[in-house]
């Protein structure tokens, strides 16, 4: 059994603290009816204030608190939230390899780190399941949980379950009590598009031989937005070190904040993973359970071969193509 954290970060940066691993009373009565079996819910901290799990699926209980785990890019935080989400008792939809298929269309690393195996988590008084595949977020509130199993099987003949598009601020909505055809009311920015774009493919060392290239993109998931860039490589080693290039990059949230006029010429990664033998370094630019109403993104990946010396340097900088994405 995958243990439980008794060890965390004092999080004052997003207003989270540190709590104990130890039994919590039930936020949330009732019992989750899955497989023709009733399982009789418990709720435990996980060393995260505010974050709950009932060892089925991630409980956050407030939106807020869920707004600030999600839009912390501090790599250290991002490094160990995502190393103690997985850790839980939970079985997160990272940790299921057969989910990993062409059915399933979530391929943020961080946001599977969230979701269980049935693309479920519990923000304030709702549970909501992301369909990516359909641009779907099916929303059950928790009071209704014996019915967890309409939520799977997405049988919106149960009326307590509500759709919505990953295209609205779906969180919000359900929280004003608005439907997706309502949404005028609550805010009447336009929405940015989704975009991505793929650089050029560059090698950086002869021999062995290895490629780099980077794509950025924007993605929506209905209560999970991400502005992000992802560098891949081959062969992980001190002598080819990777940054990204920014420059000139914005972005503006739908009725709410922004970032203007950001460059950077060599950051490092805010997260990195490994698969099918490719090394990915990843930068996100914005993260949080609300769209963007706009964005220009520009970015370009970079390596300093240390195996290279080039005049007066000790190794030779090799770049990639700016990639530029916008919907402004």
């Amino acid at each position: 059994m995958k243990k439980l954290i008794y060890g965390g970060l004092f999080l004052a940066t997003i207003g989270m603290g540190f709590v104990g691993c130890k039994k919590h009373e039930p936020k949330v009565s009732g019992e989750i009816a899955k497989d023709n079996v009733d399982v009789q819910r418990e709720v435990f901290e996980t060393g995260y204030k505010g974050i709950l799990t009932d060892n089925q699926l991630l409980i956050f209980e407030t939106s807020e608190i869920y707004d600030a785990a999600i839009s912390n890019l501090d790599s250290t935080f991002v490094s160990n939230f995502y190393e103690d989400m997985v850790g839980l008792n939970f079985q997160s939809l990272t940790e299921v390899p057969s989910i990993k298929s062409s059915k399933n269309a979530i391929d943020d690393d961080y946001l599977r780190s969230l979701l269980n195996q049935d693309n479920i988590m519990q923000i304030g008084d709702y549970l909501y399941r992301i369909n990516k595949t359909d641009e779907s977020v099916y929303v059950l509130p928790a009071e209704n949980i014996n019915q967890y199993s309409d939520l799977v099987s997405e049988n919106i003949k149960n009326l307590n379950i509500k759709v919505y598009s990953t295209d609205d601020d779906v969180i919000e909505l359900v929280e004003s009590g608005l439907t997706g055809s309502e949404k005028g009311i609550f805010c009447k920015d336009r929405k940015a598009y989704k975009v991505s774009s793929t650089s050029n493919q560059v090698t950086v060392l002869a021999n062995p031989k290895v490629d780099m290239i980077i794509e950025a993109m924007y993605n929506k998931y209905g209560v999970y937005f991400t502005l992000k860039a992802v560098g891949e490589h081959i062969l992980n080693i001190n002598e080819l070190k990777y940054y990204f290039q920014i420059d000139n990059s914005s972005w503006s949230q739908r009725c709410g904040s922004s970032v203007n006029n950001y460059s950077h010429p060599w950051r490092t990664k805010t997260s990195g993973t490994m698969g099918g033998g490719l090394y990915k370094e990843k930068f996100k630019f914005y993260q949080g359970m609300k769209q963007l109403k706009s964005y220009r993104f520009k970015i370009r990946f970079r390596c300093e071969n240390w195996y290279q010396p080039s005049g007066n340097l000790s190794y030779t900088t090799y770049f990639t193509n700016y990639v530029t994405i916008q919907s402004l």
